[in-house]
């Protein structure tokens, strides 16, 4: 095979020419690829690691592990229980409606109920 000459590769469109590099293998410095896969080693640990501990997480709480975040194990378990405590409801006071009404019934009744027992001669044993 012929190498170009000259003319013919003032003739080669820029996008041809960028393919043309992109065909040519590129020389890496070996300890450069190294250090880049194992940070991509990393990587992939850290995030095996962390689905781990959120299916942990997941099972102590029962908050779905696609819910839960953060980069170590305290901080997954915070967050669950940021999660739980936002979606478990809080007691809520009974409603009163009217300045009349008690939750448990009219008060004023309740009160004369009370009144009465404590009037009640067998209340007071020593009297």
């Amino acid at each position: 095979m012929e190498s170009m000459t000259d003319a013919q590769n003032a003739n080669i469109e820029p996008a041809d020419a960028e393919q043309n590099s992109a065909i040519e293998p590129k020389t890496v410095d070996p300890a450069q690829r190294i250090r880049e896969l194992e940070a991509e080693i990393g990587r992939y640990k850290a995030e095996q690691e962390q689905s781990e501990w959120k299916a942990k997480v997941s099972a102590d709480t029962g908050i779905p592990a696609d819910l839960l975040r953060g980069d170590s194990l305290e901080e997954i378990q915070a967050h669950a229980k940021a999660i739980k405590d936002y979606a478990t409801p809080k007691p809520k006071a009974p409603a009163v409606h009217g300045v009349d009404r008690h939750p448990h019934g009219p008060l004023p009744h309740r009160a004369i109920n009370y009144i009465a027992a404590a009037m009640d001669p067998s209340f007071f044993p020593d009297r």
